[in-house]
């Protein structure tokens, strides 16, 4: 196998570990479209919309395939997480160059700031309590905020919180925390930590299995996934492959897959027993279609998709252009959207037809000269250092994100063509 020089857990932690805002040049480049570094990919599965992160630019370019209109919206520094609550229809990102939670309007595209903790880097909500989590990994807190009044709270938790999870059934959200090894259990109803629970070496990406109350935590360090049994906060623990980093669900038939990042295959777990399926070069993110079962592999380094049908047989693998990271499905049944860093775009690829498409994204001018990079990451375990592969290429700008305005603010959009 080949040897490869570091691991990320997530692609989220890509952004928390300061790869997606640190490219600079002194050129000034041509005006390009939608935002740089787009480091994840929302979707709202009740009306289509589609959100980018893109940590360069510290902004959210918003698509509607379904009106055929797109725009960029500020939000600030260096956005490493994003999220849409589909009852509300509102977006929240998360802000670690200014340690803010920016609340968007996904259909006036206003937006207002939560302060929250120190460098958040996950985000999760519950859209049946209208409550979102924060992940603060720099001073170890989860700030909850009530998405009917902005109102925040902080609770401790473990060292470095890096993931979040939530059972919307029993109202319990799942924290992993990478530095200290352990997940702890929130209360939704308190907004209090219950308990802490013993995980594996750098626990990070993680799932819930509402219909069987168990939570999946992938440990990056120790190649494995500990199970939590919700109803009593017992483990048990699950060889994977090597330096697992994304987890993901099938709601239908309780399936379990964990990407794992260095040995080029995903895990499935299902009642029981695992087997592996091959994938691409460094599967650093996959999302299951909710509708069909349908498993999308996001290959960092092959910059490629591959495919698995819900039976688990791999039917095919499509391009779609370096460094993909940010994915998600849940528009379509059978569709997927996915970001790549290398060199900025967002591409559609459709499962039954094993194709790419690229989005018609809204245009940019980048700032010059470059602003300076945002603070390198907080530095953990080895495991959990950004791979030294997935570098820019020569040339390639991203500037420090713009911060938004104090109020509200509307935005310009872009007509494009509408979606099939």
């Amino acid at each position: 196998m080949r040897r490869r020089a570091a691991v990320v857990t997530t692609a989220l932690a890509v952004a928390a570990l300061g790869l997606g805002a640190s490219y600079a040049s002194a050129e000034t480049p041509a005006p390009q479209a939608g935002g740089a570094d787009p480091i994840a990919i929302a979707v709202n599965p009740a009306n289509a919309k589609v959100y980018v992160a893109n940590a360069g630019t510290g902004d959210v370019t918003v698509v509607d395939p379904k009106a055929g209109i797109s725009a960029n919206v500020p939000v600030g520094p260096a956005p490493s997480a994003i999220a849409v609550n589909p009852t509300t229809g509102t977006v929240y990102v998360a802000t670690a160059g200014d340690n803010a939670l920016v609340v968007l309007d996904g259909t006036k595209l206003t937006t207002a700031k939560v302060p929250v903790g120190a460098r958040p880097i996950a985000l999760a909500i519950n859209p049946k309590t209208n409550k979102v989590y924060v992940a603060n990994a720099a001073d170890d807190s989860v700030t909850v905020v009530d998405g009917a009044t902005n109102k925040a709270t902080r609770v401790g938790v473990g060292k470095t919180p890096g993931a979040l999870a939530v059972n919307s059934t029993t109202n319990r959200v799942y924290v992993s925390n990478l530095a200290s090894g352990t997940v702890t259990v929130l209360d939704g109803a308190g907004d209090q930590a219950l308990a802490t629970v013993e995980a594996g070496t750098n626990p990070g990406a993680s799932a819930v299995d509402e219909a069987g109350d168990k939570v999946y935590v992938a440990n990056v360090g120790s190649n494995n996934v500990t199970v939590i049994d919700g109803k009593n906060n017992a483990t048990s623990t699950i060889a994977v492959g090597t330096n697992p980093a994304s987890v993901g669900i099938d709601p239908n038939s309780g399936k379990v897959y964990v990407a794992n990042l260095t040995s080029d295959d995903v895990t499935v777990i299902e009642g029981g027993k695992t087997s592996r399926i091959p994938a691409g070069d460094t599967p650093i993110a996959l999302a299951v279609d909710p509708k069909n079962g349908q498993v999308f592999v996001a290959n960092a380094a092959g910059g490629t998709i591959t495919l698995i049908s819900s039976t688990g047989k791999v039917t095919g693998t499509v391009p779609v252009g370096p460094l993909p990271v940010g994915l998600a499905t849940g528009a379509v049944p059978g569709q997927a959207y996915v970001s790549t860093l290398g060199d900025d775009q967002v591409r559609l690829v459709d499962g039954s037809t094993v194709t790419a498409t690229s989005i018609a994204l809204p245009r940019r001018t980048p700032q010059t000269p470059a602003q300076p990079a945002a603070p390198a990451a907080k530095k953990e375990q080895a495991t959990t250092k950004a791979p030294a592969d997935e570098k820019a290429p020569a040339g390639k700008k991203a500037p420090a994100g713009k911060k938004g305005p104090a109020g509200t603010q509307e935005n310009p959009v872009k007509r494009i063509p509408k979606s099939r």
